[in-house]
């Protein structure tokens, strides 16, 4: 399946559809989905993975990245819908927590500036 996405303001949130496959083919595509809605300033970025039919470690790279810059702005980003295929490899790579949970107060001084790597 090809990788597309959509994304769609609601009065709480910046929804970011995608689906198909992501992987290292697709990997400047979403980096600038991801990155121009985090550049936008939304309080809340939600990144809906229900239908995403593959997930290597360079998208998880670019959902950790996104994640510490939407941090290091004062926002939330946080990942939805994760298939169970999906759930299982950001579980693998200890990032599921990371990228579902909802913070409870965002405290800039605290993030990371780096990414850490999925990739062995």
């Amino acid at each position: 399946m090809i990788f597309s996405h959509q994304v769609r303001k609601t009065p709480d949130a910046v929804q970011v559809l995608l689906s198909g496959e992501i992987d290292l083919a697709v990997k400047k595509e979403l980096h600038d989905v991801l990155h121009d809605v985090v550049a936008a300033s939304p309080t809340v970025t939600e990144v809906d993975l229900r239908e995403v039919t593959f997930l290597d470690c360079t998208g998880i790279g670019e959902l950790v990245g996104a994640y510490l810059d939407a941090r290091r702005r004062g926002q939330i980003l946080i990942v939805t819908r994760p298939q169970a295929f999906v759930r299982e490899v950001l579980d693998l790579v200890n990032t599921l927590t990371l990228l579902t949970s909802r913070p409870a107060a965002l405290v800039g001084g605290d993030v990371q500036t780096r990414a850490p790597s999925p990739c062995p």
